[in-house]
């Protein structure tokens, strides 16, 4: 009898917690619903983005417009597709990604209305290095590897420092490269480089997981160890200037 009870509570748990998801779920449509409105119309941005190379991406900004010329972020409450998915692919949160060299739509329906995107994607097929500064050193920085509480602090952390931010690439490249006999890269099997296993949970990591097995930071750092771990050459674009959009 007491394991017959104890089913049974199992049971209407797991199906009270069905309905609450699902009310909640509905709660959530409502509420976009109500948010989204009856906009006159979108504004997509940038309106023709190129992508150049395969590992390039672009975010779309989904503006609504309404009356009194109020502009509304209607980003994450829109639905996107792609009219030719041999040049590109567009996720749920609407970032662009290439498959292959030419032109194509995403179309994008949000409130009633419709706009799309021209999209043009080059040199898809094309050797594109990783990038030492532009990628290596921004991978490492937005996963907090670098950031003072961690291996950019002074003394670094459990022997392994990086400069503050990345503000010294050259160091870095020695650090990551040779120091320690180089064991914290496997230029053979890259997924088992030291710089790989910590920050994706594979071994122990005092700083938890930062870099997602399989993501595109992971696959930067693992084409980039398993392409020689090179730095950069005299002709490796620099940051000239950010745009905010709207």
């Amino acid at each position: 009898m007491g394991n017959s009870v104890s089913r049974l509570t199992l049971r209407w748990t797991s199906a009270l917690g069905t309905v609450l998801v699902a009310l909640s779920s509905l709660a959530y449509a409502a509420d976009q619903a109500d948010l989204v409105g009856s906009p006159a119309a979108l504004v997509i941005e940038p309106a023709a983005p190129t992508l150049l190379g395969p590992r390039s991406e672009q975010q779309l900004i989904v503006s609504g417009q309404y009356a009194g010329d109020v502009l509304r972020d209607l980003t994450a409450a829109a639905q996107y597709s792609v009219e030719d998915a041999a040049v590109a692919a567009v996720s749920a949160a609407g970032v662009v990604t290439p498959k292959g060299n030419g032109s194509t739509h995403v179309v994008v329906k949000v409130g009633g209305k419709e706009a799309s995107a021209t999209i043009t994607v080059r040199d898809a097929d094309k050797p594109a290095p990783v990038e030492f500064v532009n990628q290596v050193i921004a991978v490492l920085s937005k996963a907090g590897c670098s950031q003072g509480a961690c291996h950019g602090s002074p003394s670094g952390k459990n022997g392994f420092r990086l400069s503050l931010r990345g503000y010294d690439p050259p160091l870095d490249l020695e650090t990551l490269t040779h120091e320690v006999y180089g064991r914290r890269t496997n230029r053979l099997t890259p997924d088992d480089s030291l710089m790989l296993r910590k920050p994706s949970g594979k071994v122990p990591h005092e700083g938890g997981i930062r870099i997602a097995v399989n993501s595109l930071p992971y696959n930067i750092l693992k084409q980039w160890i398993g392409e020689g771990l090179h730095g950069d050459p005299a002709n490796t674009p620099v940051l000239e200037r950010l745009e905010v959009l709207p």
